[in-house]
């Protein structure tokens, strides 16, 4: 169970950012995947982001700066590591 750490709201997925939008979720079995928005309106599905990736929370949309350029700890954060509820 994660919470956000700026609106203190649950969480079960992130928004990641590189030159495409990507959504970071975790499946029941644990395994991190970003389903990748392409511009013509497919997309498609990755094991891992590139080293430029950014994470925003995807009900406040703002920016969990902590998690930057780090997918195991956006990972970790996902499957509730590093979240603790109404943290700000």
């Amino acid at each position: 169970m994660a919470f956000c750490s700026r609106c203190g709201v649950e969480i079960d997925h992130l928004n990641a950012y590189d030159k495409h939008k990507s959504i970071l979720s975790i499946n029941s079995n644990g395994h991190a995947f970003y389903d990748l928005e392409i511009r013509d309106g497919r997309s498609q599905r990755t094991d891992r982001a590139d080293d430029t990736m950014s994470y925003e929370c995807p009900v406040c949309k703002q920016e969990l700066t902590e998690l930057a350029n780090d997918e195991d700890k956006a990972v970790a954060f996902l499957k509730g590591a590093e979240s603790k509820h109404g943290e700000k």
